[in-house]
């Protein structure tokens, strides 16, 4: 026997156990006990014709060649599985490796599946075509996932997603899913379980389906995706957790992860107490790039979102953007960094959503016309409300922005109450804004307008809208994006029995480090510490993160060893940290073009600095504001130098930057990426002696988030 058969034989003999402890606990109808013919055999390219019940048991079926373990090719088709497990991979495969298909039906109708777990593919269950669908309590549970190269420390632009293109089935191709449904109608999703994977359910191109009861939680990607998908219902699921690109209090970015995703021309859709918090972005409209780039027309239109919890976003409670004739009511938007992000929307209603304690703002409109913000309930946010136009010069020249006014006009804001924030409303070249009726307590200013545009009273009376509490669904956690803890594989999801672990477990650092200790809800406590460090805690409760920093007075390079342990286990975290004195100016300069660099840069190292400081590590992770007092938010340079001495060997220089940026290792130009880009990380492997060296960085900032690292580790093996 080879050893992947013995391999094979010792998984099926372990999820063997497994089932008949779990399969005992399971309640059978009387729909689903013995009265359709027991199937006991699967394996690749299993045809099934007619309704069958398959026996209770792990079955091992790899889809070798894509086609599908097991097809459905007949109409009117029940296959029940209570009680089965389905698996495509055996336990030590890594889950970006799982393809393949579980089950596949295409082009028949009346399809039900009934029960069972599936698990180890990159798709669990796919139907393409056809009508009056049931997928009901089934568990596709540890699909496909992505490995993701963002640490703690730094985020990996290689992890944004890419919901723009799907008219070829990139969603799951890509990215894989539980469940993906694509040119079917009037068909239902119930009770259906998708956890430790990247994406839940994914509706493309169709119409008339109700998901409801379902939980696509602690996923890496989206809980729920629509493309193309029209006149149906989502209600009562939970889509929490669904989330990547997030180390809390170092970025925020969300790298286009959602509880709730639509896009391209999903219209008249119902989404109806939901749970989407903790995610990316909780819910995530946008009209797709047939409106945007290539007709104009069009939109992901006349939604009705309601009585949802979309709360502690990394990003948005909610985006909805380049559509009309949405309505957004009695929505809980808390915690985030916008409560509603709205660009280019029109001819849509926010009414009666509670809407607080968000970051930057709690409803946000760029470019928005005709839209009515009615009887919402804001606190405590920087600005309430914020409507403005400016030039955007690229989206300017786009098919949308040609057939339509992209002006900020029209727009009604009445009768909200605005309690604790700091401007409640602000307007910006926002033409005939209509503002009354408002309640302001504790807001340090009530209407701040800059530049070109009107305000009057209502001049007519809007009727009275139900407001924030509905029937609200409960945030699981309770708390807010400091419970978001993000390792390689995705969101930890504060159920089940995990593993202790430290993601990372190494650790290569300036003379910081950040390490996730993420396991059940155990005491730890921290001991064997070896090296110069000290740790902001060394006992707790898990899951949390623990601060690495050298000993005070500790310089050149630090390496380190200490033991995390629990009652269930431990995990030993090793790495090693390098303290050097680093000297930083901040300069501004002029902008050449849109997105040019500085146009002489010689000119701008020879200004006069608008800030210095000295700092123990050059890992500045900037975002959308301005890097030091008096330096502007955009268009800022920095210089930075250190001289430092370190034992003879071979070291590793890793360059994090967003924008441009150039790195000079004793007068040698060792890495240089003088361009407007995201952020993107270069590794560099120099030799070094045990002399003085000195580092010199050069960096610009054109717009939006500013990054900013370089580090050096030593290659211990190369270390003399």
């Amino acid at each position: 026997m080879s050893q992947s058969s013995i391999q094979k034989a010792i998984f099926l003999v372990c999820a063997s156990v497994f089932t008949l402890l779990s399969v005992g606990c399971q309640t059978v109808g009387p729909a689903q006990q013995s009265k359709l013919p027991l199937l006991t055999e699967i394996g690749d390219e299993t045809r099934i014709d007619h309704s069958v019940r398959v026996a209770p048991g792990v079955y091992y079926a790899e889809d070798l060649d894509n086609n599908a373990a097991i097809t459905i090719v007949a109409n009117n088709v029940t296959l029940d599985l209570t009680g089965v497990v389905l698996v495509g991979a055996e336990s030590s495969i890594d889950p970006d490796a799982f393809h393949g298909v579980a089950i596949r039906a295409e082009g028949v109708s009346g399809l039900r599946i009934l029960g069972g777990t599936v698990r180890g593919y990159r798709v669990a269950i796919e139907v393409i075509g056809g009508t009056g669908h049931s997928i009901e309590r089934c568990d596709l549970s540890g699909n496909f996932r992505q490995r993701l190269k963002s640490t703690p420390d730094a985020e990996a632009s290689s992890d944004w997603l890419w919901p723009h293109e799907n008219d070829d089935d990139e969603w799951s191709k890509r990215y894989g899913a539980g469940l993906h449904l694509k040119s079917v109608r009037n068909s239902s999703v119930t009770d259906v379980t998708v956890r430790a994977g990247q994406n839940g359910i994914i509706l493309n191109r169709s119409s008339a389906i109700t998901v409801s009861g379902c939980d696509a939680s602690f996923l890496s990607g989206w809980g729920l995706a629509l493309w193309r998908t029209t006149d149906s219902i989502i209600e009562k699921n939970r889509f929490d957790y669904c989330v990547r690109g997030y180390s809390h209090g170092i970025y925020a970015r969300g790298q286009d992860s959602a509880g709730i995703l639509v896009f391209e021309q999903s219209s008249r859709n119902t989404f109806r107490a939901n749970s989407g918090t903790h995610s990316g972005d909780g819910f995530f409209l946008f009209a797709g790039n047939e409106t945007l780039k290539e007709t104009g027309e069009g939109g992901s239109n006349d939604n009705l979102v309601t009585q949802n919890d979309f709360s502690h976003a990394v990003a948005n409670s909610i985006e909805a953007t380049f559509s009309t004739g949405n309505r957004f009511e009695q929505n809980r938007l808390d915690g985030s960094n916008y409560g509603v992000w709205a660009g280019y929307s029109s001819l849509s209603t926010f009414r009666g959503n509670r809407i607080g304690e968000n970051s930057i703002a709690g409803i946000a409109i760029e470019h928005g016309s005709n839209n009515v913000i009615v009887d919402n309930h804001f606190n405590d946010n920087p600005i309430g409300v914020s409507l403005w136009w400016d030039e955007d010069p690229a989206l300017r020249v786009s098919e949308f922005a040609k057939r339509r006014s992209t002006e900020s006009r029209d727009n009604h804001i009445v009768r909200n109450t605005f309690d604790g924030d700091v401007v409640a409303i602000e307007l910006r070249d926002a033409e005939n804004t209509i503002v009354g009726e408002n309640i302001f307590t504790g807001t340090a200013q009530t209407l701040v307008r800059e530049g070109r545009g009107s305000v009057s009273e209502p001049n007519q009376k809007w009727p009275l809208g139900s407001v924030w509490p509905p029937s609200a669904p409960i945030n699981i956690e309770g708390a807010g994006r400091e419970r978001i803890f993000i390792d390689e594989w995705g969101p930890y999801p504060y159920a089940g029995d995990r593993e202790l672990r430290a993601w990372p477990s190494t650790l290569e650092g300036v003379s910081a480090g950040r390490v996730h200790l993420l396991g059940p809800g155990l005491e730890f406590s921290i001991d064997a510490i070896a090296g110069a460090i000290e740790l902001s805690a060394r006992s707790g409760r898990l899951p949390t993160t623990i601060q690495v920093s050298p000993r005070a007075g500790t310089t050149g390079v630090i390496p380190f060893t200490f033991v995390v342990m629990t009652e269930d286990g431990e995990v030993t975290v090793r790495g090693t940290l390098l303290a050097l004195l680093w000297e930083v100016e901040y300069r501004g300069w002029e902008a050449v073009g849109a997105y040019d660099p500085p146009g002489d840069w010689q000119i701008v190292r020879a200004t006069a600095p608008l800030a210095k400081e000295s700092r123990a590590n050059l890992d500045l992770k900037i975002g959308g504001g301005a890097p030091a007092d008096g330096v502007p938010s955009d268009h800022f340079a920095i210089v930075a130098t250190s001289t430092f001495t370190v034992p003879a060997g071979r070291y590793r220089v890793k360059v994090v930057s967003d924008d441009g940026v150039r790195v000079r290792l004793d007068d040698t130009i060792i890495h240089e990426d003088w361009t407007w880009h995201p952020t993107r990380t270069q590794s560099i492997e120099v030799e070094l002696d045990s002399t003085p060296h000195r580092f010199e960085v050069e960096h610009f900032e054109i717009d939006g988030h500013a990054t900013l690292g370089v580090t050096l580790t030593p290659i211990l093996k190369d270390l003399r």
